[in-house]
């Protein structure tokens, strides 16, 4: 079983998992929305989305018989974000991208924080980026902002609490010379 503690919201975490995209950080070709491809053999997929998890039924026949392999998503929803374990066949678990599963959560995540309202949005260069800081961190008293820096389709995404950095993912070498910049406020949970 593989365990992941993230900073996101649960339904977006549960909108994720259960989108059978999900399958392919676990070296899963998704061939449609009822079929994949595993080491060359394509299953049919079974899947059950409940409030809390979400399940994956890969089967095939063969002359052997039926050949079952499973995987499970299950969300504990906790106070700064949600916990998300993963159980099933363990071909599959030792297959698993981390990595990718959560930078591709976590920007699923800040794009839907993205679409609603935002308050303010700006190009820099990358030599501001200092001062876009210090404003948000200024702005942040009694608020929690979202600073989301991007260029070159790399990001760095901040969250801002009365003038201190409570979440940081990214590094801001990876940024490019001009710099999208967008600050939003976040509903206290």
């Amino acid at each position: 079983m593989l365990s992941l503690t993230l900073t996101v919201n649960k339904l977006t975490a549960l909108s994720y998992v259960s989108n059978v995209k999900v399958l392919e950080n676990f070296n899963i070709k998704v061939l449609n929305e009822y079929e994949v491809e595993i080491n060359g053999k394509k299953y049919d997929i079974k899947r059950t989305i409940g409030l809390n998890d979400v399940n994956y039924s890969f089967e095939r026949s063969s002359f052997l018989g039926r050949r079952i392999k499973i995987l499970k998503f299950s969300l504990l929803q906790r106070k700064d974000g949600v916990t998300i374990s993963i159980d099933g066949d363990k071909i599959l678990l030792d297959s698993f991208n981390e990595k990718k599963f959560v930078n591709d959560l976590m920007l699923l995540d800040t794009e839907k924080l993205l679409s609603s309202k935002t308050l303010m949005t700006m190009k820099v260069k990358k030599e501001e980026i200092t001062d876009v800081i210090n404003m948000a961190l200024s702005k942040s008293n009694n608020t929690t902002l979202l600073l989301w820096l991007s260029s070159d389709n790399k990001y760095v995404r901040m969250k801002i609490k009365n003038g201190e950095l409570i979440e940081k993912v990214g590094e801001f070498t990876s940024l490019g010379e001009n710099v999208d910049v967008f600050i939003k406020q976040l509903a206290v949970t």
